[in-house]
């Protein structure tokens, strides 16, 4: 996100209006975009997610004080906007009807076999990444997928570090279990 980040300065986006605050969100809407997508779960609610968390961004830039990254921010912003989102709906669901089994999204084949299965293998790992709790989802998404350091995650989602470590860790448990009959079956090892 170094190029986002220096688009243009909040500080001046602030002050010269709506233009400047259209290049920061254009700057990072593959970042907004890409979380959102992997925290909702769905393209759907994907989409509703992303104008949700440009709406957050655009109307809070009075809030960011400048003691972590503007990316970093809008990665906060973005993450606990789909987790609201996420939570909402699972009210909704559980109130209208019994939750259904998800099962695995289908993927686009390709040869040779190695990456079928390494395809196989990321749709289950990204499945079983859906199936965590919303908590746990952002913060395997924030560090393992979009790569940020755990004082970044911590600062994005406004939480203690240990608070991420703790998470992480149980997340990273629950994967391990989700991923053990899959391993077992496809002769893989839960090393």
């Amino acid at each position: 996100m170094g190029e986002a980040e220096s688009v243009i300065p909040l500080p001046r986006a602030r002050a010269t209006g709506a233009e400047a605050l259209a290049e920061i969100l254009h700057a990072h809407r593959p970042l907004i975009c890409s979380l959102a997508r992997r925290v909702a779960g769905d393209d759907a609610e994907a989409e509703d997610v992303i104008q949700e968390a440009l709406v957050a961004v655009a109307t809070s830039t009075n809030r960011f004080r400048g003691s972590c990254k503007l990316s970093t921010w809008i990665a906060g912003i973005t993450v606990r906007t789909a987790i609201r989102h996420v939570q909402r709906r699972r009210r909704r669901e559980a109130m209208v009807a019994p939750l259904d089994t998800v099962g695995e999204r289908a993927g686009r084949s390709r040869d040779p076999r190695e990456a079928v299965e390494a395809r196989d293998l990321r749709a289950h790992v990204l499945a079983c990444i859906d199936r965590l709790a919303p908590e746990q989802r952002a913060i395997v998404c924030l560090r393992h997928l979009e790569g940020m350091a755990l004082q970044e995650v911590a600062e994005a989602l406004q939480v203690p570090l240990g608070t991420v470590k703790s998470r992480l860790h149980h997340a990273r448990q629950a994967l391990r279990t989700m991923m053990a009959p899959y391993l077992a079956e496809s002769g893989g090892g839960t090393s």
